[in-house]
């Protein structure tokens, strides 16, 4: 079996460099949380946000891992619907506290009961107490925690972690955001396209197509999925 997402199996793309005398053929990932093969590839994708963002960050000064969870007595249906305007108010009060200088990379996760509780790490120092006491005003629970980042890879670490918790929760409410981030988070540069490739999007590629093409001297990769 082939590796790929199961949901574009029937999709190939085809790609053929003539200066490099290549064609490349894969199935085109269907980009889904609900996806076995593309939860896990975003993933990885967000944990290399999260740590090339904290390296140049930590350079700058503190970093924090935070922790804030919904009220005792809301329902799950609660937790899930007043995050989304508690959120807002407690990443206004830390932002004003500190200036307007707060990045952050925020997963919401929930609980085995279904409730939600939220895990963000900050650029900024963030005591304890204080953030127990403004989580409260702004609609979340008093239970809160915050721990110190010494290192870059922990927060590769801390997002693959929860991440990896918020895959295997499905019952997710449509559209909702698994990962959040500041605007001002380090983002890696992403990789300029090579050059000379020409890409096209096919139900089915002959196979008289690419032995005319390994007759022709060219490279063949073939990466889809054959078998589900």
């Amino acid at each position: 079996m082939k590796d790929g997402c199961p949901n574009t199996q029937g999709i190939t793309i085809f790609g053929v460099n003539d200066n490099r005398k290549t064609a490349v053929l894969f199935n085109p990932s269907c980009k889904s949380w609900n996806c076995p093969h593309c939860s896990q590839e975003k993933a990885e994708q967000w944990a290399w946000v999260g740590m090339t963002g904290a390296y140049q960050l930590l350079e700058r000064g503190e970093m924090v891992f935070c922790t804030v969870t919904s009220r005792p007595h809301a329902s799950v249906n609660q937790s899930l619907y007043f995050f989304k305007q508690n959120w807002p108010k407690l990443r206004k009060r830390i932002r004003q506290k500190n200036g307007g200088a707060f990045e952050y990379m925020l997963i919401p996760e929930q609980h085995k009961t279904g409730k939600l509780h939220a895990h963000f790490v900050a650029n900024v120092y963030i005591r304890q107490k204080w953030l127990k006491d403004n989580a409260m005003a702004c609609g979340f629970g008093y239970m809160a925690k915050v721990d110190s980042v010494e290192y870059a890879q922990g927060v590769a670490a801390y997002m693959t972690k929860y991440m990896a918790k918020s895959i295997a929760f499905t019952d997710w409410p449509k559209n909702f955001r698994r990962v959040r981030k500041s605007q001002g988070w380090p983002t890696p540069e992403p990789g300029q396209k090579e050059q000379g490739w020409n890409w096209t999007s096919r139900q089915a590629v002959l196979d008289d197509e690419l032995v005319a093409l390994v007759g022709a001297g060219y490279t063949v990769n073939d990466r889809r999925k054959t078998d589900i």
